[in-house]
């Protein structure tokens, strides 16, 4: 488990609402009638969303947060404003991921977009802006400023999270190749043995792995070049009855919440 002294409040971001009109909130209102209508849900027999979602992803989901985090909360939030109960399950991410797709669970949280995820799931509207990510290296190494410093190198990203911005594209081409261990802190191990060229991280996520994995963060270094950085979105299987139904519940009771200003309000509490 990491360290409970570890930082918590990187710096977080909602996605830019759009304006919201009488046809949106029309739309809205359609979208959890169409769901409760397909679901059978009513008020006094309302079904139960089962979601899941993974462990360690401060400040939108970590077992130490209060809530669980900023994304369990406003998840929970946006369900209940469609009028829809939810239960929360915790699994590693790619289990979670994989829960979905199997019509184990209803829905999941918070997921970067890629080709291959679009291909098996349906996404929400940009809900967050993730924190971009760096690349780490042992302290004292040559650190990462470009995308050709990575070209021929071994990148470390933990077992279900995306490959996004330089680091996806070099994956993509096979300009660069992947370790995936089980966590963040099995990553800052690898590059301790020198099994991994670097790590890409969020500075929050980087900090609190670094320090467990090597006992002293300043162990590691990182450039100020970005390696990536994806919105974060609420996803349903495509193979999901209600698959469409549910996600624009989901949009519907997200937008409410934006336009009450309890969105920020939530989001301020983890920064």
């Amino acid at each position: 488990m990491r360290t409970p002294s570890r930082r918590r409040s990187p710096r977080v971001r909602a996605a830019t609402a759009e304006k919201l009109t009488m046809i949106q909130w029309g739309t809205g209102l359609l979208a959890t009638l169409m769901v409760l209508a397909l679901m059978g849900l009513g008020n006094a027999h309302a079904e139960t969303i089962k979601l899941v979602t993974g462990d360690e992803y401060p400040p939108y989901t970590d077992k130490k947060l209060e809530g669980g985090g900023a994304a369990v909360v406003i998840t929970e939030m946006a369900l209940k404003e469609s009028g829809m109960d939810s239960t929360l399950s915790w699994a590693p991410w790619s289990r979670a991921m994989k829960d979905v797709g199997a019509g184990k669970q209803d829905a999941s949280f918070p997921w970067g977009k890629t080709p291959e995820r679009e291909a098996d799931f349906l996404f929400s509207r940009n809900v967050y802006s993730s924190d971009p990510s760096y690349g780490y290296v042992l302290a004292g190494s040559p650190t990462i400023n470009s995308p050709d410093d990575m070209k021929g190198k071994t990148v470390c990203l933990p077992a279900g999270y995306g490959e996004f911005g330089h680091v996806g594209t070099l994956i993509a081409s096979g300009d660069l190749k992947r370790r995936d261990p089980k966590d963040m802190a099995a990553c800052f191990k690898l590059l301790e043995r020198g099994q991994v060229d670097f790590v890409d991280s969020a500075i929050a996520d980087a900090e609190g792995a670094a320090a467990e994995a090597l006992g002293d963060a300043s162990k590691v270094a990182r450039s100020e070049f970005q390696t990536s950085a994806a919105g974060l979105h609420f996803i349903v299987a495509r193979s999901h009855a209600n698959a469409q139904a549910l996600v624009d519940a989901f949009d519907a009771g997200f937008d409410k919440l934006m336009a009450a200003g309890k969105i920020e309000e939530v989001l301020g509490r983890y920064q």
